[in-house]
């Protein structure tokens, strides 16, 4: 049951109703938020509390705020947690870790790590940033809460892209460029690719179809971009609309939604971290889940503006170039503007692929007909929809030699893999959130029943067990031995245990210890 208020079915649809992207693409708008709010658990806890602030979070960008914010008070409070983490513009806590003078980054220079100090081990030590954010929310109250949540798997994601972005900013591989050569970032030859055959590797509709003077002539703008300094070839880019006004009349310039090689949020939070230490930008389009919402919109400190009304001045004629837009969808030709919002007058929709208004209502009126995305062409065949590059579209159901049935959906035969098993999966490059991930072992996995098995025989074979806890640690020394007694030999014998038990053990007197030796203390009294 869901618990979040609404006014109508049309309030629902507004924050969690499904959007259309490119080439017919859809998907459900802030489902992340939906799971979580749907909890039942959750409005237990708010009548408990009498905070009700979680059920209503209205957008991802509002969603990640909020968590972030109830980690660290959640950790400020706990008596535990007792060290800081200083990561980004993030205030943390653990209770054995804390950053040092470098404030999280490697000195070696590694983005996918976390530099640390270990005050249980009284040493430096780096690890995944991921694996370092679920100790995080591990460590703390409000963090148990989120336990088996894809909340939780969400915000360690994130922390992850967040993270790599901003240690890239610190040792900068790529050039940052802003002005008006629109075409180069429209164009395949200037986009770094695998291959001549990669014909689309930021997966963008408009690439190569040359609509890129919309930009130029009918809307003010700029071209941001990133380039690899070693080719010179784009990395990621987005349109920044430099003349954006709220309903408050304020000004504001917004960074639209923004592409990148193989969709990669990485290069994609570096563009805007760049943006936003260039002082080129007020407020950004969101990056990564719930992106495609025209009103999924932050400023540059992260703060939630879903709830803002934003325009643009657009000068469009019939047969004017149009580029597919992402935000200002809606155009009311006698006003010669377009709104992130549908507005009481609205007369042409402009996420559209034609190429200009005059394209889109011309040729194919015959009903019959059907797009095939896949192929880009009318068929009068019925489609399916399949997959393709993490991308759902529709495909003739007369030319499904490309595509194969996998898991109920229609799958390109390049989205499928080999999991380690020997079992098909879907590709981690495309499909990451639809499989098991392993923080031990960094690997994705077809189920978490492979996950765990893998995990287990990692630890089997490299970390150390504890026979009283039943369980393996990394560390060697994470465990040490005691002495207890086999009841079916009749035999005192020495057995590992860890030391975080073993001193818990000891204080409630479990435990006592004779010399370098500890003993159970039925066995010592005996």
């Amino acid at each position: 049951m869901l618990y979040y208020k609404f006014k109508n079915y049309e309030d629902f649809k507004q924050t969690f109703g499904m959007t259309s992207h490119g080439n017919g693409v859809k998907s459900r708008k802030n489902k992340i938020l939906l799971d979580y709010i749907k909890d039942p658990k959750l409005l237990k806890q708010a009548i408990k509390t009498n905070d009700f602030s979680l059920l209503h979070i209205s957008s991802m960008a509002e969603l990640k705020e909020t968590m972030m914010r109830k980690l660290k008070n959640s950790g400020a409070r706990t008596q535990d947690c007792k060290y800081t983490l200083q990561l980004m513009d993030y205030i943390l806590y653990s209770p054995i870790y804390s950053t040092d003078e470098n404030k999280g980054l490697c000195e070696d220079g590694t983005s996918t790590h976390v530099r640390y100090y270990n005050h249980e081990r009284e040493q430096v030590f780096k690890m995944k940033a991921g694996r370092l954010m679920n100790h995080i929310i591990e460590s703390c109250p409000f963090g148990k809460t989120l336990e088996g949540k894809s909340v939780k798997n969400w915000l360690c994601e994130e922390f992850t892209l967040d993270w790599q972005a901003y240690t890239m900013s610190k040792i900068p591989k790529n050039t940052l460029h802003v002005d008006e050569n629109f075409k180069d970032i429209y164009s395949l030859g200037c986009m770094k690719r695998d291959n001549d055959y990669d014909r689309d590797p930021f997966r963008s509709c408009m690439t190569n179809k040359n609509n890129w003077k919309f930009y130029l002539n009918s809307v003010s703008a700029r071209a941001a971009y990133l380039t690899e300094n070693e080719t010179g070839l784009i990395i990621a880019r987005c349109i920044i609309y430099t003349d954006v006004k709220d309903e408050d009349g304020t000004t504001w310039r917004m960074a639209e939604r923004q592409y990148s090689y193989h969709q990669n949020l990485i290069y994609q939070r570096a563009l805007i971290d760049a943006l936003i230490q260039g002082g080129y930008i007020d407020c950004y389009k969101k990056i990564g889940a719930g992106c495609g919402d025209s009103r999924a919109i932050v400023d540059i400190h992260g703060n939630d503006l879903s709830n803002k009304y934003f325009e643009i001045d657009c000068d469009l004629e019939y047969d004017d170039p149009l580029s597919y837009q992402d935000s200002f969808k809606w155009y009311n030709t006698n006003e010669g503007k377009a709104y992130n919002y549908e507005p009481e007058h609205c007369d042409y929709e402009l996420d559209i692929t034609e190429g200009s208004l005059e394209a889109n209502f011309e040729g194919h009126e015959d009903d019959d007909e059907n797009y095939d995305d896949y192929h880009e062409e009318y068929t009068y065949s019925d489609l399916v929809d399949v997959y393709y590059e993490g991308l759902r579209m529709t495909c003739s159901e007369e030319r499904l030699e490309d595509f194969e049935w996998f898991q109920g959906h229609w799958y390109h035969k390049d989205d499928l893999q080999l999991c380690v098993c020997g079992e098909r999966m879907l590709s981690v490059e495309y499909y990451a959130e639809h499989l098991s991930y392993s923080e031990v072992l960094g690997e994705y996995y077809c189920s978490d029943e492979c996950r765990d098995q893998a995990e287990r025989d990692f630890k089997a074979r490299n970390w150390f067990y504890s026979d009283y806890d039943d369980e393996y640690f990394e560390h060697k020394e994470e465990i040490t031995t005691f002495i207890t007694l086999n009841t079916e030999t009749g035999r005192f014998e020495e057995q590992t245990i860890s030391v975080n038990t073993l001193s818990s053990l000891l204080i409630q007197k479990e435990m006592i210890q004779i010399g370098d030796m500890y003993y159970e203390t039925k066995l010592a009294a005996s």
